[in-house]
Protein backbone atom coordinates (compact mmCIF):
# COMPACT_ATOMS: atom_id res chain seq x y z
CA UNK A 1 0.00 0.00 0.00
CA UNK A 2 2.67 2.46 0.86
CA UNK A 3 4.41 1.83 -2.49
CA UNK A 4 1.71 1.76 -4.51
CA UNK A 5 0.49 5.72 -2.82
CA UNK A 6 4.00 6.36 -3.56
CA UNK A 7 3.59 5.76 -7.57
CA UNK A 8 0.08 7.66 -7.38
CA UNK A 9 1.26 10.41 -5.59
CA UNK A 10 4.18 10.48 -8.59
CA UNK A 11 1.21 10.61 -11.21
CA UNK A 12 -0.15 13.65 -9.27
CA UNK A 13 3.23 15.29 -9.66
CA UNK A 14 2.85 14.86 -13.36
CA UNK A 15 -1.13 15.56 -13.57
CA UNK A 16 -2.69 17.52 -10.02
CA UNK A 17 -6.09 17.59 -9.04
CA UNK A 18 -6.33 14.05 -11.38
CA UNK A 19 -9.47 12.28 -9.95
CA UNK A 20 -8.46 8.33 -9.78
CA UNK A 21 -4.73 8.60 -8.48
CA UNK A 22 -6.63 10.78 -5.76
CA UNK A 23 -9.09 8.11 -4.95
CA UNK A 24 -6.30 5.45 -5.03
CA UNK A 25 -4.43 7.35 -2.86
CA UNK A 26 -7.30 7.36 -0.31
CA UNK A 27 -7.77 3.75 -0.80
CA UNK A 28 -4.55 3.05 0.01
CA UNK A 29 -4.15 5.20 3.36
CA UNK A 30 -7.19 3.47 4.66
CA UNK A 31 -5.83 -0.34 4.08
CA UNK A 32 -2.51 1.52 5.34
CA UNK A 33 -4.54 2.56 8.64
CA UNK A 34 -6.08 -0.97 8.92
CA UNK A 35 -3.13 -2.84 7.92
CA UNK A 36 -1.80 -0.91 11.59
CA UNK A 37 -4.73 -1.19 13.04
CA UNK A 38 -4.84 -5.27 12.43
CA UNK A 39 -1.08 -5.29 13.17
CA UNK A 40 -1.81 -3.58 16.88
CA UNK A 41 -5.04 -6.06 17.64
CA UNK A 42 -2.99 -9.43 16.83
CA UNK A 43 0.26 -8.02 18.60
CA UNK A 44 -1.77 -7.56 21.70
CA UNK A 45 -3.76 -10.66 20.79
CA UNK A 46 -0.82 -12.44 20.69
CA UNK A 47 0.43 -10.86 24.47
CA UNK A 48 -2.79 -11.84 25.33
CA UNK A 49 -2.11 -15.10 25.12
CA UNK A 50 1.17 -15.41 25.78
CA UNK A 51 0.04 -14.13 29.32
CA UNK A 52 -2.62 -16.16 29.68
CA UNK A 53 -1.04 -19.38 28.79
CA UNK A 54 1.08 -18.49 31.99
CA UNK A 55 -1.94 -18.05 34.15
CA UNK A 56 -1.39 -14.63 34.74
CA UNK A 57 -5.57 -14.42 34.01
CA UNK A 58 -5.59 -10.53 35.28
CA UNK A 59 -2.76 -9.29 32.55
CA UNK A 60 -4.35 -11.31 30.22
CA UNK A 61 -7.82 -9.76 30.81
CA UNK A 62 -6.24 -6.04 30.40
CA UNK A 63 -4.56 -6.85 27.44
CA UNK A 64 -7.58 -8.79 25.73
CA UNK A 65 -9.84 -5.23 26.38
CA UNK A 66 -6.97 -3.07 24.88
CA UNK A 67 -7.78 -5.03 21.37
CA UNK A 68 -11.47 -5.40 22.27
CA UNK A 69 -11.00 -1.34 22.25
CA UNK A 70 -9.22 -1.72 19.00
CA UNK A 71 -12.00 -4.42 16.75
CA UNK A 72 -14.98 -3.64 19.97
CA UNK A 73 -17.19 -6.38 17.64
CA UNK A 74 -14.34 -9.77 18.36
CA UNK A 75 -15.98 -12.44 19.89
CA UNK A 76 -12.27 -14.27 20.79
CA UNK A 77 -11.11 -11.10 23.23
CA UNK A 78 -14.45 -11.32 24.77
CA UNK A 79 -14.92 -14.77 25.17
CA UNK A 80 -11.37 -14.98 26.55
CA UNK A 81 -11.87 -11.86 29.30
CA UNK A 82 -14.91 -13.90 30.56
CA UNK A 83 -12.64 -17.33 31.04
CA UNK A 84 -10.17 -14.93 32.89
CA UNK A 85 -12.71 -13.49 35.20
CA UNK A 86 -13.57 -17.03 35.47
CA UNK A 87 -9.95 -18.22 36.74
CA UNK A 88 -9.54 -15.00 38.66
CA UNK A 89 -12.56 -15.85 40.73
CA UNK A 90 -11.43 -19.24 41.48
CA UNK A 91 -7.85 -18.23 41.95
CA UNK A 92 -9.34 -15.49 44.64
CA UNK A 93 -11.59 -18.80 45.90
CA UNK A 94 -9.08 -21.30 46.06
CA UNK A 95 -7.63 -20.20 49.71
CA UNK A 96 -11.64 -20.60 51.24
CA UNK A 97 -11.93 -23.57 49.20
CA UNK A 98 -8.61 -25.23 50.40
CA UNK A 99 -9.55 -24.35 54.29
CA UNK A 100 -13.25 -25.85 53.68
CA UNK A 101 -12.31 -28.48 51.78
CA UNK A 102 -9.15 -29.73 54.76
CA UNK A 103 -12.16 -29.10 57.49
CA UNK A 104 -14.25 -31.61 56.07
CA UNK A 105 -12.18 -34.10 55.61
CA UNK A 106 -11.30 -33.65 59.15
CA UNK A 107 -14.42 -33.50 60.11
CA UNK A 108 -15.73 -36.99 58.30
CA UNK A 109 -12.91 -38.50 60.41
CA UNK A 110 -14.42 -37.35 63.61
CA UNK A 111 -11.28 -34.68 64.41
CA UNK A 112 -14.21 -32.52 65.74
CA UNK A 113 -11.16 -30.20 67.35
CA UNK A 114 -8.72 -29.92 64.10
CA UNK A 115 -12.15 -29.12 61.97
CA UNK A 116 -13.25 -26.73 64.09
CA UNK A 117 -10.11 -24.86 63.99
CA UNK A 118 -9.82 -25.25 60.00
CA UNK A 119 -13.90 -23.63 59.80
CA UNK A 120 -13.33 -20.84 62.26
CA UNK A 121 -9.82 -19.68 59.62
CA UNK A 122 -12.47 -20.47 57.01
CA UNK A 123 -14.94 -18.17 58.93
CA UNK A 124 -12.64 -15.51 59.39
CA UNK A 125 -11.43 -15.17 55.67
CA UNK A 126 -15.09 -14.96 54.71
CA UNK A 127 -17.34 -13.91 57.66
CA UNK A 128 -20.70 -13.80 55.89
CA UNK A 129 -20.61 -17.98 55.08
CA UNK A 130 -22.91 -19.88 57.17
CA UNK A 131 -21.46 -23.17 56.39
CA UNK A 132 -18.63 -23.16 58.17
CA UNK A 133 -20.47 -21.13 61.34
CA UNK A 134 -22.64 -24.02 61.03
CA UNK A 135 -20.10 -26.78 61.14
CA UNK A 136 -18.55 -24.92 64.02
CA UNK A 137 -21.57 -25.29 66.41
CA UNK A 138 -21.56 -29.06 64.81
CA UNK A 139 -18.12 -29.43 66.07
CA UNK A 140 -18.36 -27.95 69.55
CA UNK A 141 -21.50 -29.97 69.89
CA UNK A 142 -19.41 -33.14 69.34
CA UNK A 143 -16.55 -31.99 71.18
CA UNK A 144 -19.29 -31.15 74.46
CA UNK A 145 -20.26 -34.76 73.63
CA UNK A 146 -17.23 -36.34 73.57
CA UNK A 147 -16.48 -34.65 77.14
CA UNK A 148 -19.26 -36.14 78.37
CA UNK A 149 -18.50 -39.25 77.23
CA UNK A 150 -15.80 -39.59 78.46
CA UNK A 151 -15.96 -38.13 81.46
CA UNK A 152 -18.56 -40.54 81.98
CA UNK A 153 -16.92 -43.36 80.88
CA UNK A 154 -14.12 -42.29 83.16
CA UNK A 155 -16.44 -42.54 85.71
CA UNK A 156 -17.83 -46.00 84.97
CA UNK A 157 -14.22 -47.30 85.05
CA UNK A 158 -13.51 -45.94 88.63
CA UNK A 159 -16.58 -47.63 89.78
CA UNK A 160 -15.77 -50.43 88.38
CA UNK A 161 -12.58 -50.12 89.42
CA UNK A 162 -14.04 -50.12 92.91
CA UNK A 163 -16.83 -52.57 92.30
CA UNK A 164 -13.96 -55.00 91.84
CA UNK A 165 -12.20 -54.41 94.89
CA UNK A 166 -15.47 -54.74 96.76
CA UNK A 167 -15.86 -50.80 97.55
CA UNK A 168 -19.52 -51.02 97.38
CA UNK A 169 -19.92 -47.78 98.73
CA UNK A 170 -17.40 -46.15 96.76
CA UNK A 171 -18.42 -47.69 93.60
CA UNK A 172 -21.95 -46.40 94.02
CA UNK A 173 -20.80 -43.40 94.54
CA UNK A 174 -19.04 -43.33 91.51
CA UNK A 175 -22.39 -45.42 89.57
CA UNK A 176 -24.51 -42.06 90.92
CA UNK A 177 -22.03 -39.89 89.70
CA UNK A 178 -21.88 -41.26 86.22
CA UNK A 179 -25.61 -41.00 86.23
CA UNK A 180 -25.12 -37.66 86.99
CA UNK A 181 -23.30 -37.02 83.79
Amino acid sequence: WSGAKAKYSEALGVKPGEKYPTDQIAICDANIKKAGVDKTYNDLIAAADALFKNSDWTGAKAKYQEALKIKAGEKYPADQIVICDQKIKEAKDKPYNDLIAAADELFKNSDWAGAKAKYQQASAMRSTEQYPKDQIKVCDDNLKKAGVDKQYNDLIAAADALFKSSDWAGAKAKYQAALAV
